[in-house]
């Protein structure tokens, strides 16, 4: 089992994590771990409240802040990035098209 940890070191993977990771690296090119969707929002939306909305969540998942990191050896680790600064929530405005789904 992998122990929690929020200090930034690096702590083994778990198997199912290895298993996507081995997988993907004898396959780059292979979607079958890619999840798209998008969401019709048919009112005006404060922008401002979903990022502020992103930001707790950034802080309080340790999931989005999980990152990979292969060592000189090819083993893949991984560590919990800190909750300091979350990564800027890109919202992408595809109102003017009449199919956005294809875009």
């Amino acid at each position: 089992m992998v122990e929690r940890n929020l200090n930034g070191s690096l702590i083994d993977l778990h198997p199912a994590q290895k298993n996507v990771y081995f997988d993907q690296i004898i396959d780059p090119d292979s979607p079958k771990y890619n999840i798209g969707n998008y969401q019709v929002i048919e009112c005006d939306m404060d922008v401002s409240i979903c990022r502020q909305a992103w930001g707790l969540l950034y802080q309080h998942m340790d999931a989005l802040r999980l990152n990979f990191v292969a060592q000189d050896n090819g083993l893949p680790m991984q560590f919990i990035r800190s909750t300091e600064v979350p990564p800027e929530l890109e919202l992408i405005d595809f109102s003017q098209f009449s199919a956005p789904e294809s875009e």
